[in-house]
């Protein structure tokens, strides 16, 4: 099949793994990104649709576009959400006894101030998430339907749409959520980049 061929183009007749043939580096991106994700801990809350995830999404000319535009920071800041170590204050009181961090100071809910709720419920970040929207066709509810593994980390499932370039811009409406989210100086996030 197609991917044996650029595997086979990608290392030919070599025993060691070495080309800088486009087709090569391609391969290798997407088998980092999977051994990224293989590494996950089952245990983590973001797990949540992993298995699903389309890994060529990072690869799609709507994601290339945007991230050739970001500016250094926000590409920081990207690399850390995809990385799900964003440091929430729900992070990083998750194991405390007596935590009294189970309403967001954003908005008042009872509910626990995780990225994931940030990201597609918290009152405080609905403007952005309807500017967001509209720039990409969203409708207001698509949010409410992210696993955890997108919410929390950025990455798209198969599930998100049946186009993958769609599903590129989707994965990179995720990611401008999630910049406007840590550059709130309300969310109390702690960067460490």
């Amino acid at each position: 099949d197609e991917a044996d061929k650029n595997v086979k183009t990608a290392f030919g007749r070599n025993t060691f793994l070495w080309s800088d043939h486009p087709k090569a580096m391609h391969v290798l991106r997407i088998v980092a990104r999977a051994r990224a994700l293989a590494s996950y801990s089952k245990t983590r809350l973001d797990i949540e649709g992993i298995e699903n995830v389309d890994i060529e999404a990072s690869s799609s000319k709507p994601w290339k576009e945007c991230t050739k535009q970001l500016t250094r920071e926000d590409r920081n800041l990207v690399e850390i959400f995809r990385a799900g170590a964003v440091s929430t204050h729900t992070r990083r009181t998750y194991c405390r006894q007596n935590d009294n961090s189970r309403t967001c100071h954003l908005c008042g809910q009872p509910i626990p101030p995780s990225m994931r709720h940030l990201v597609t419920e918290c009152p405080h970040f609905q403007a952005a998430r309807n500017a967001i929207s509209s720039r990409w066709q969203l409708r207001s509810s698509w949010w409410s339907t992210l696993p955890r593994v997108s919410s929390k980390s950025g990455w798209i499932t198969f599930q998100a749409h049946r186009c993958s370039s769609r599903r590129g811009e989707l994965q990179v409406a995720i990611c401008q959520m999630a910049v406007v989210i840590m550059c709130d100086p309300g969310t109390s996030i702690s960067i460490h980049s």
